[in-house]
């Protein structure tokens, strides 16, 4: 047995290179490989032991004498496989590697707009969110002071007037009500207090603030005295007052000081128009309206 594979790897040595392009039916050193492994089975089963270095010199030789076959095959125009038992492991092409380099960059960039359109909405709506808190927050405290109102030696105190900042005009609203906001620890919450809102531009001149003022007393400053309190809504664009008499006449303006019809009264109903201003488009202010009706007596 060990005669006939010496004989094998004689006969292949000049026949078929490692670089064989050749078909596996044609390349006589193709058929004597799967021969030498036949054998190589048959002699392992036999407790035979194959030199190392002969059976690397087999594959050497059949290796180098494949190349020359093949360009035999070649000069006389067989058809070429492009398959070696024997072939090298090849790395990436440069035109592999761009449409690589392409394909990542477009997932990336779909997955960079899809995020970022998803936090830009999502700073939005905070946005809208904090808006409409505040918004609802401003109205409800000026429901629950009108709600409040109260008279004194049987007349009421009620002004509310326009005044220009800025070139843009806002309302201002006194009144007296029994709705006052104790901050100190010696007041007493529900005494009754003139209670002011008017309208400041804030530093920089660039936006405006809905101002609340709570002065605490025994009876009702006359003196509009439109200063201090706390901010209770900020970004104001704009902030109208509607009055409405026991007829149903609605008014831009009344004062329960003057000596007209409204002396020492106040008005039935109050519809209050409060707008905010969109940073994402300043044409397009976020409004809120609501009506209030006084607890008076005609």
């Amino acid at each position: 047995m060990t005669r006939r594979i010496t004989t094998k790897i004689t006969y292949t040595e000049n026949v078929c290179g490692s670089d064989c392009m050749c078909r596996v039916d044609a390349c006589p050193a193709h058929e004597t490989v799967l021969q030498f492994i036949f054998m190589s089975f048959r002699c392992e089963a036999r407790n035979l032991v194959f030199n190392k270095f002969r059976a690397l010199r087999f594959l050497t030789y059949v290796r180098n004498d494949s190349f020359h076959y093949r360009n035999k095959v070649s000069n006389a125009g067989s058809v070429h496989v492009p398959f070696s038992v024997f072939q090298q492991p090849r790395g990436f092409t440069l035109v592999e590697i761009l449409v690589a380099i392409f394909i990542l960059g477009l997932v990336m960039s779909t997955v960079y707009v899809s995020y970022s359109g998803i936090l830009k909405t999502s700073h939005q709506m905070e946005e809208e969110s904090n808006i409409y808190k505040m918004a609802r927050m401003s109205m409800d405290r000026m429901i629950k002071d009108l709600s409040s109102l109260q008279t004194n030696a049987g007349s009421l105190d009620f002004r509310a007037e326009k005044k220009t900042l800025s070139n843009r005009e806002f309302y201002s609203l006194s009144f007296w009500s029994a709705s006052h906001l104790a901050f100190g620890e010696n007041e007493g919450t529900g005494r009754p207090a003139t209670i002011s809102y008017y309208v400041q531009e804030d530093e920089g001149g660039e936006s405006f603030s809905l101002w609340r003022s709570d002065i605490a007393g025994t009876k009702p400053d006359k003196e509009n005295n439109l200063s201090g309190g706390f901010v209770i809504c900020q970004n104001i664009d704009s902030w109208r007052l509607r009055f409405y008499d026991s007829t149903g006449k609605e008014l831009e303006s009344w004062d329960s000081s003057s000596l007209n019809e409204q002396k020492d009264k106040a008005p039935v109903a109050v519809k209050i128009e409060l707008a905010l201003v969109n940073l994402n488009d300043k044409e397009k202010p976020y409004k809120f309206m609501t009506k209030v009706f006084l607890p008076v007596k005609q």
